[in-house]
């Protein structure tokens, strides 16, 4: 009787045993298919949130993107100017790519790819005229170049511009000055006369609609025409009516 109870325990045991076996087979099987995370597609890695030992805190673990074709370069840019000149994803640029030891630049289109956050920078002497905040955003720009002759190391440049809807004159910042009723500007008009032409000062009030660090652009509205003499500097301080000498 116990002979027989002692066989139907190692029995039971056997078969338990056998049932973990085939558990922790299960467990290997699955941990070696989970070691890689198959792509839906064939692309390039973007981004990597996955931590090790930590849970997905809601993001993707991992960022790809079927755009695996091309090179790519970077740069880092204020978010006001690139929100002014209205620099958005998939937009094409012009970029200028010279190899070491090229003598002539070449040019290629590029897109847009991706612009992310960057570390703010802290805000000159100008820009906090314009701006009270001590930083200014930044972005970094990620531009795309797909080009057979491209083999990766090369110099690249961009520009980036954007057309003006409204016409206008181009006046350098140097000649605007500002006063309570606004901006103006010192015009020369010249005068005929029996003894010779005299020039003579013409305080000009002007409307500004655009500008930046070097220049702004005026409606031409008849207070500005193309062709203006218009007064950068003076030895002496100027009044409306005032007679000079043109150097």
């Amino acid at each position: 009787m116990k002979k027989r109870s002692v066989s139907r325990d190692l029995e039971k045991q056997k078969i338990d045993l056998g049932i973990q076996e085939r558990k922790i087979k299960q467990l290997e099987e699955r941990l070696a298919s989970q070691k890689e995370i198959p792509a839906p597609f064939d692309g390039m890695v973007t981004k990597l949130n996955a931590v090790v030992g930590l849970a997905s805190a809601g993001e993707p673990d991992v960022v790809i993107t079927n755009e695996s074709r091309g090179y790519r370069f970077e740069f880092i840019a204020d978010a006001p100017m690139l929100t002014n000149l209205g620099i958005s994803l998939e937009d094409k640029v012009q970029v200028e790519v010279q190899a070491i030891g090229d003598q002539q630049p070449t040019m290629l289109e590029g897109a847009i790819l991706e612009l992310a956050d960057a570390e703010p920078r802290m805000a000159s002497s100008s820009d906090k005229k314009a701006n009270q905040t001590a930083t200014i955003a930044r972005k970094v720009v990620r531009v795309k170049v797909a080009a057979s002759e491209l083999k990766g190391g090369e110099q690249a440049w961009v520009k980036l511009t954007k057309r003006s809807q409204q016409e206008g004159l181009l006046i350098s910042n140097e000649a605007i000055h500002e006063d309570r009723a606004g901006k103006f500007i010192y015009k020369v008009e010249e005068r005929k006369g029996a003894l010779g032409d005299v020039f003579i000062v013409r305080k000009v009030q002007i409307r500004a609609t655009e500008t930046n660090d070097k220049v702004t652009k005026v409606p031409e509205d008849g207070s500005v025409y193309e062709g203006d003499l218009i007064i950068l500097e003076s030895s002496e301080p100027l009044q409306d009516g005032n007679r000079v000498r043109l150097q």
